[in-house]
């Protein structure tokens, strides 16, 4: 991970006027200057709808399996399953609204597969990841998957024969695969796309360590910033996708968009303890409207704020949110979780909805999303659903 300023996250678009409208206040205040060079909206919605093209199901899951019934238990709380209904290779990038797209290929390298997944396990597309025409007998190609909001990204770089280093980018519709924009430019030479700033930008990385910051626009407009012209973002603020921020300074959390503050600011932090964490991509529910900050679950649609207590019984927290609200998260054990080995010391699933927190389900696995009635979670063999009862 790059221990870059975090003045280059948001360079882009959003500029000092947005965390001088009220950070920290407890009411809003709309109407705050917009940036000198806005590309968003006040909508966190994406601009553009994504086709409303019906795919073709392929094959079944490569590794179905017969899920076991759950049922409610006696104190009213939910059960879940100990088998999982279907597993795929791979990591999960999203779930969006009826699919989980899941990428099987090492981060960055130039090859891999980008498929999709109904509930009952099947295949709803499945697309390469080979590089586009602009970047056809490129050397050193490199790709990065990237979750986007409504809709997601997918980034390139390579050097031509004898010629300049491009970056390409194209914005795909999770619900079919294809392209709906793309874009591409020149970059400088030896740059090439590495880990995400935020849903729709990312680092471009050099030897050096010298890095710059690409972001790929719902049109497919791309721009490279190298932070010359930014404002410095407080640490515990949040790039969600580069015209949308939540900020959580001063223990209040509110979103922000470039025309000013959104909806009330709440305060989740203040109550004590340590502050949880929040990676560049907080984990996000199938319709791509909720978040899960650490304490807090942002509705960017309605620029609301629930706070959430800590729960004893998961002390490190949740990693998955549903669009009910639902939280999952991984419950640790004693074991130090190292590189060799990143899934032992996990011991179980805590699962907290309308209030209750359940604990069990499958060892050894990591939640890392909703898909209808499962829940999706990270394995040493891949994604694996689990029914919920």
């Amino acid at each position: 991970m790059h221990n870059h300023p975090r003045s280059l996250a948001l360079t882009v678009t959003l500029t000092a006027a947005l965390l001088l409208t009220g950070c920290g206040e407890q009411s809003a205040d709309v109407g705050a200057p917009a940036p000198a060079t806005p590309t968003g909206t006040t909508d966190p919605a994406p601009t553009s709808e994504p086709p409303t093209s019906t795919p073709t199901e392929s094959e079944a899951p490569t590794t179905p399996a017969e899920p076991e019934e759950t049922e409610e238990t006696d104190d009213g709380s939910f059960t879940i399953a100990d088998e999982p209904a279907w597993t795929a290779a791979g990591h999960l990038v999203g779930a969006y609204g009826d699919v989980a797209v899941v990428h099987d290929g090492e981060p960055g390298s130039s090859e891999g597969l980008l498929s999709a997944r109904s509930a009952d396990g099947s295949v709803a597309w499945e697309r390469e990841l080979a590089a586009p025409e602009e970047l056809a007998g490129a050397t050193d190609l490199s790709v990065v998957v990237l979750p986007g909001h409504h809709t997601l990204r997918l980034a390139w770089t390579g050097t031509l024969d004898g010629g300049p280093t491009l970056a390409a980018g194209a914005v795909v519709d999770p619900s079919t695969g294809e392209d709906v924009a793309t874009g591409a430019l020149e970059v400088p030479t030896g740059y090439v796309v590495s880990e995400p700033v935020s849903g729709d930008q990312l680092w471009l990385a050099h030897p050096t360590d010298v890095a710059s910051v690409l972001t790929i626009a719902e049109d497919g407009t791309m721009m490279v910033d190298d932070g010359a012209d930014g404002y410095d973002l407080p640490v515990d603020s949040l790039a969600v996708m580069h015209d949308l921020l939540v900020d959580t300074v001063d223990d209040v959390v509110r979103v922000f968009t470039p025309d000013g503050p959104v909806g009330e600011s709440v305060d989740c932090y203040s109550g004590g303890g340590e502050r949880p964490g929040v990676g560049p991509v907080p984990p996000r529910s199938p319709n791509r409207d909720l978040i899960w900050l650490g304490r807090a679950v942002a509705d960017l649609g309605a620029a609301e704020v629930t706070c959430v207590e800590p729960q004893p019984d998961a002390p490190d927290g949740f990693s998955a949110v549903d669009d009910d609200g639902t939280l999952a998260g991984p419950v640790v054990g004693d074991e130090v979780l190292t590189e060799d080995c990143a899934w032992c010391g996990l011991e179980g699933v805590a699962l907290l909805r309308d209030g209750e927190l359940t604990v069990g389900g499958p060892e050894e696995a990591r939640p890392e999303g909703f898909l209808g009635d499962l829940l999706l979670v990270s394995t040493e063999a891949g994604v694996a659903a689990y029914p919920l009862g």
